[in-house]
């Protein structure tokens, strides 16, 4: 036997919630699959807007980059050939200031002579006239006649000194100890020209050059020094020698600046710093040795030794490193005439600043465009969730009455099924659905209809039995004889 148990709730409620349900359900899946797409097609239009910006900064950096690249080499080799320049003009005025000496020494008296004034008389005018000194315990008579012969160089040092403005003066030295110094000024008892590294290079190489950054003994800034023996039948008789203030190349050279960014460094071959933005140009003890700062990488970006390898070339390049923390392309061009090189040092993102206003005007375009899209959605969203609420409501509509059509029906069979059950087989239910309920309407009037018919006949049959038995039984009586009873 099948038996079939339904849960709580009458038909009505449950075909009501069936099709809420899948109706529901349908709505429910289509807004997501909607809201999915949308999504989907709101990223990839953000997707789209950022990668045209993209590649648009990308090929704006490209350019910029070269086009950062290629300035930088220029005005680095132009400073570097600024700076050449200057120091072979340095270099042609002690090469004739040397020749000059040269003849003073080989032909003494044959020079006009000036007044020698050392530091403890000042001259009227100090910037006509040289001083001179020598270290304690030197007698005076052994520098008498260097005194003598080098007091003739005044008259050439003045014009020289007048015409080029990166030379703040002349120095003499002579292996005695005079030291001579044009212009005037005053020296400290305690120096000995003989212990200084200008005058030590020169004596010990035999040829012009280059001295190291030191601390000037009347000045007290930090200067270079070009520096040439004389001689006299192949001995040593005085170093003349020029000095260059590093605060004169800073001025000219190293405060340089391209698109007001980077910084330029003045280096000797051993990447010793010379000159640089910030270097302080001021001393107070001239004894004091500079302290010597070398220019390096960071060594994270292992860099180092390519670039001091293509220092060695001589040649005007372009090096990308870390430098200070930052990624910077540092441009190097040979100065000839010193081997030293000037670097400049540019930090990449100041390569790139002139787009920024640009990459920022992208990047909120792309955030406009994506709020916009969130924008959309949110509104279709809402739009999707007004429908959804309508469409469930004329639902709930619809599927009321459609239950109530299904279920009135079945509530009329069920109410006709109860009279007849009642005993009223008289009852007939009218439906007229024209589907199976009206054909269980019409089969049940139908058993109604036998079942009245059967229980006529078998009341007749009954009575026809009973009125047989009764007759039966009178005439049994009767044969017995026996009186009939009422």
């Amino acid at each position: 036997m099948m038996k079939i148990t339904f849960k709580h709730g009458n038909i009505r409620s449950r075909i009501l919630k069936a099709l809420l349900g899948v109706a529901s359900l349908s709505l429910v899946s289509f807004a997501i699959i909607s809201l999915d797409g949308m999504r989907r097609l709101g990223d990839y239009s953000v997707m789209s807007s950022i990668g045209l910006g993209k590649e648009a900064l990308k090929i704006s950096k490209s350019a910029l980059e070269t086009l950062a690249q290629d300035g930088l080499l220029r005005i680095t080799t132009d400073r570097a050939n600024l700076c050449n320049a200057e120091f072979m003009e340095i270099e042609a005025t002690v090469n004739v200031l040397s020749d000059i000496a040269e003849k003073v020494w080989n032909n003494p008296g044959a020079y006009p002579g000036n007044r020698s004034y050392s530091f403890e008389e000042q001259p009227r005018d100090p910037r006509l006239f040289s001083v001179y000194q020598y270290p304690k315990g030197v007698d005076f008579n052994r520098i008498r006649n260097d005194l003598e012969i080098s007091s003739s160089m005044d008259a050439f040092f003045k014009p020289f000194l007048a015409n080029n403005p990166n030379i703040s003066d002349f120095n003499i030295g002579t292996p005695d100890g005079l030291f001579r110094r044009f212009p005037w000024g005053v020296v400290s008892p305690g120096y000995d020209v003989r212990k200084r590294d200008w005058f030590k290079r020169a004596v010990k190489s035999g040829k012009p050059g280059w001295s190291d950054p030191y601390i000037g003994v009347i000045a007290r800034n930090l200067r270079i020094n070009y520096s040439r023996p004389i001689y006299r039948n192949k001995k040593l008789v005085s170093v003349v020698a020029v000095n260059v203030p590093l605060q004169t190349i800073n001025e000219s050279i190293i405060s340089t600046r391209l698109n007001k960014s980077g910084s330029a460094v003045l280096v000797d071959r051993d990447l010793n710093i010379i000159a640089r933005e910030g270097m302080s140009t001021n001393a107070e003890n001239w004894a004091d040795r500079h302290k010597i700062e070398r220019f390096s990488l960071d060594a994270a970006s292992g860099s180092q030794n390519r670039f001091e390898e293509e220092l060695k070339v001589d040649k005007a390049g372009i090096h990308r490193g870390s430098y200070k923390g930052k990624d910077c392309f540092i441009a190097h061009a040979p100065v000839e005439t010193t081997g030293w090189s000037v670097l400049f040092i540019m930090p990449v993102e100041a390569v790139y600043a002139p787009i920024k206003p640009t990459e920022k005007a992208i990047i909120k375009e792309a955030d406009a465009v994506k709020s916009q899209v969130i924008g959309k959605i949110r509104f279709s969203l809402f739009i999707l969730a007004v429908v959804f609420f309508i469409i469930i409501a004329v639902v709930y509509v619809v599927a009321r009455r459609t239950a109530k059509r299904v279920t009135d029906p079945i509530l009329l069979l069920d109410e006709g099924a109860r009279i007849i059950g009642s005993g009223n087989l008289d009852h007939r239910i009218v439906i007229r659905t024209g589907d199976e309920i009206e054909a269980l309407a019409i089969t049940l009037n139908n058993m109604t209809a036998d079942l009245r018919k059967h229980i006529r006949n078998l009341t007749e049959a009954t009575a026809a039995r009973e009125r047989i038995q009764s007759e039966s039984k009178a005439a049994a009586d009767i044969q017995a004889g026996s009186p009939p009873s009422d």
